[in-house]
């Protein structure tokens, strides 16, 4: 089954299972150490009676009550994932990385860590990078 979100120039089709996983590990890692210094999280989940599942996570700005919560999930992390990887909503220096990133996201080798989580954590959420 193809990827349902709109990939970038010259990005191929890959096995959605592993990009489904990789997507929902960026959501595990922002919430346990890449979005704590800005989001206040709700509703986090990434496994029903011990079985994982996609994980989903209800996020807003932590200094900001009024801000309602969003859901991030597995589908919102690969639209984010699929704009920065077309470069939209991250610094122009960072385009090439997002690029590459997305490829290896496909095939399993992308080595993130939590600062890549809280970027698409970010731009799911907000659209581009507002915090750090």
């Amino acid at each position: 089954m193809p990827d349902t979100h709109p990939l970038p120039p010259g990005v191929p089709y890959a096995d959605l299972s592993v990009r489904h996983q990789c997507y929902s590990d960026i959501i595990v890692a922002a919430v346990e150490g890449g979005i704590a210094y800005w989001a206040s999280c709700q509703d986090y989940r990434h496994e029903v009676d011990g079985v994982a599942v996609g994980a989903c996570v209800r996020v807003r700005d932590a200094e900001d009550r009024s801000e309602p919560r969003r859901l991030i999930t597995v589908g919102s992390i690969a639209r984010a994932f699929a704009r920065v990887a077309r470069g939209e909503g991250i610094p122009q220096s960072r385009q090439a990385y997002w690029r590459r990133a997305y490829r290896e996201a496909g095939d399993g080798s992308w080595d993130y860590d939590a600062e890549d989580a809280d970027v698409l954590v970010q731009v799911a959420t907000y659209g581009d990078i507002v915090f750090g």
